[in-house]
């Protein structure tokens, strides 16, 4: 029987993969299982590292990634994709994986913020840009920092999450998202109205 599964693959780490495996969607439905049995179950760090340790070099940031795109996608084990996400970024990834790597913080940022933990979902969104800031800017990044300026709106902190916005709608506009720059710039416009008119 054939698994099927969906994953989000920013397009320059699937540009590296596809160079990589000839088949990629072949290569990602063999990994499921093995995602199921050996990283959804894992119990500890020392376990997944020795998962991922007993892989070849070229294999791990590529099971490492995939698998947290897996458990991405029932919102599962963010522990395990948090630490999946650091295991990445200590290879010396390629900078395809980092803006990967970028992906799932936003999403585990989005997933801590709909908990109401927005402690997390600032840290998560303050990773993944760090993570990124030395590349040229893509939809990840300024995903992020919108993400980053709703998490920082929830907390109260209005002038550090209008200049998260502001970050969000220039790269946007610069990409070409105007729809998406658009929302950014609006969110800023309601801010600086409780601000009254300030910042």
């Amino acid at each position: 029987m054939q698994r099927s599964v969906e994953v989000e693959l920013n397009p320059v780490y699937l540009a590296e993969a596809r160079r990589r495996y000839r088949d990629l969607e072949a290569q990602i439905r063999q990994i499921v299982g093995w995602v199921i049995i050996r990283v959804a179950i894992a119990q500890g760090r020392g376990e997944l590292r020795a998962t991922l340790d007993e892989l070849e070099p070229d294999e791990r940031e590529f099971r490492a990634l995939v698998s947290c795109e897996i458990l991405g996608r029932g919102a599962a084990r963010p522990d395990v994709r948090a630490w999946l996400c650091e295991y990445v970024i200590a290879q010396a990834p390629t900078a395809g994986a980092r803006y990967q790597v970028a992906g799932a913080y936003s999403r585990l940022g989005t997933e801590a913020r709909r908990l109401n933990r927005l402690p997390e979902a600032v840290d998560f969104a303050r990773e993944g840009i760090s993570v990124v800031a030395d590349l040229p800017p893509q939809a990840v990044t300024a995903n992020l920092y919108f993400n980053l300026g709703v998490a920082l709106e929830g907390r109260g902190e209005v002038v550090e999450a209008i200049e998260a916005f502001e970050d969000a709608a220039e790269i946007d506009a610069a990409l070409g998202r105007e729809p998406e720059s658009a929302w950014a710039r609006q969110s800023i416009k309601t801010l600086r109205g409780r601000l009254g008119g300030k910042p």
